[in-house]
């Protein structure tokens, strides 16, 4: 229980250091950063790769 007790201590918006904003939501609610985690940890790309596509999603979003 105490995971979910400090959990506000050590958390952090869904921006992370960026702007909080429709862009950020955009981007978690499009699993932008899981999908990446999963691809790599998947075998489905190499980190590098899961990265570069994860950079091209998060790019779209925050342009449009």
């Amino acid at each position: 229980m105490r995971l979910f007790r400090d959990v506000a201590a050590r958390g952090r918006p869904v921006s992370h250091a960026g702007r909080l904003g429709p862009e950020a939501s955009a981007a978690l609610a499009d699993s932008v950063v899981a999908d990446m985690f999963a691809e790599a940890v998947g075998g489905q790309a190499t980190p590098r790769e899961a990265a570069a596509r994860a950079e091209r999603r998060a790019q779209r979003i925050y342009r449009s």
